[in-house]
């Protein structure tokens, strides 16, 4: 199965076309962009030809929309998934495994993905979990998922996982370290 990630915020535009470096959610444990990037290169690394990583620079592209875009073409007919990549913030202490509320093969990877992750992590179901990206509690998200709903074949499906809490030190564990490593392995393994 291909795997496509797009690794949030980072190299970004403003509401005016103007380029920008957005760090995400920032804590000691360091920017989401870093960890989100670090996270994606490690699984890029170790899964060869079949992991493409879709990111921008300061020449661009810029958009969610052109990175999305370049997902999709990396993965073709499939079978694949498209794989947005973030921490959280806000205090939370569970992982999410996100997909869009239509989409079956959505709900099946994220759920393959919170189990390879708990197990990576030693957590349990309540700690990593599935959840539907809808409108009503999850609108970012749903921003990111639901376009790729609409255009991708049977078979590829488009996740968001929010590896963590930025600001939950109980969560450093969880995304500083080693930790790289054990969310790279949950990725490969959900999606072999």
């Amino acid at each position: 199965m291909r795997i496509a990630i797009i690794p949030g915020h980072g190299h970004r535009q403003d509401s005016r076309g103007r380029y920008r470096y957005d760090p995400g959610a920032v804590s000691d444990m360091g920017q989401e962009a870093s960890i989100v990037r670090a996270v994606a290169a490690r699984v890029r690394q170790w899964g060869g030809a079949r992991v493409s990583v879709h990111d921008s620079d300061a020449d661009g592209p810029w958009t969610y929309t052109q990175r999305r875009q370049m997902a999709h073409e990396a993965i073709g007919r499939g079978p694949g998934v498209v794989v947005h990549l973030h921490v959280n913030a806000g205090g939370g202490s569970y992982l999410l495994g996100m997909n869009d509320p239509r989409s079956s093969t959505g709900a099946t990877y994220a759920q393959r993905w919170c189990d390879a992750v708990a197990e990576g992590f030693d957590l349990s179901a309540r700690e990593a979990r599935q959840i539907p990206a809808t409108r009503s509690t999850w609108n970012n998200a749903a921003n990111l998922i639901e376009p790729s709903y609409s255009s991708t074949p049977a078979g590829v499906a488009a996740v968001l996982l929010e590896i963590g809490f930025i600001d939950n030190p109980d969560h450093a564990r969880l995304l500083t370290g080693e930790a790289i490593d054990t969310h790279a392995a949950a990725i490969l393994t959900a999606w072999r």
